[in-house]
């Protein structure tokens, strides 16, 4: 091989050499930069995962702490109309990765517990658990909201032998929210009686309903 062939392929080879080498500093940057992604790919990812078991376990005790006022106000609603021996216990629990809860009535006798189903028992009580735990919602989420309670019917299931009493506990749990309420019953003897204003709607000869202040 003459020397002018020895030069062109030295000449080849730097060339070759040089490209490589490009290529190859230009696969390092890219690893590098991928590299840099994947860290802070991770470390977003570590960070995500941690506020989610922060905004899990503060749910997880936003919901204990519910569960007690729950199940405080509607215990003192149904002890108040129906005894002493009832009370309320809301169960937390998980379903299909969805919290869920559900409501047990225990019953105490001679220092025996018993669970029921609200809807086991007659005389009104999955009204009455209903009704005071919608309006204990609001100590929860209500903040400074004053708006209203509207009570269509709350005593409709309750039996004769609880009604005054109900309506005693509705005005105790309205006077503490210091909210107003607004009413809507068929119920003419002990609604009435507890609120500061009653109204009865009554037809004329002509048909025309108008308002007559009761109370």
């Amino acid at each position: 091989m003459s020397i002018t062939e020895l030069s062109q392929a030295l000449t080849d080879l730097k060339t070759r050499y040089t490209k490589e080498k490009t290529t190859l500093d230009l696969y390092r940057k890219q690893k590098e930069e991928k590299e840099r992604e994947l860290s802070k790919t991770e470390k977003e990812h570590t960070d995500l995962m941690t506020m989610k078991e922060l905004l899990e376990k503060a749910s997880d005790e936003a919901r204990k702490n519910g569960k007690e006022i729950l199940s405080e106000t509607a215990s003192a609603s149904l002890q108040m109309v129906m005894g002493d021996h009832l009370k309320v216990d809301m169960i937390l629990d998980h379903r299909s990765g969805v919290p869920i809860a559900d409501l047990e009535i225990v019953t105490s006798y001679r220092d025996k517990e018993n669970r029921i189903s609200p809807n086991d028992e007659g005389g009104g009580i999955r009204d009455l658990v209903s009704l005071s735990t919608f309006m204990a919602t609001g100590f929860l989420v209500g903040g400074d909201n004053k708006a209203p309670y509207f009570l269509d019917e709350p005593t409709k299931f309750v039996s004769e032998e609880y009604a005054e009493k109900t309506a005693h506990a509705i005005k105790e749990i309205v006077d503490y929210a210091n909210k107003q309420a607004i009413v809507v019953t068929h119920e003419k003897n002990y609604l009435p009686k507890v609120a500061d204003v009653a109204y009865e709607l009554v037809k004329d000869d002509t048909g025309t309903t108008q308002s007559v202040r009761v109370k």
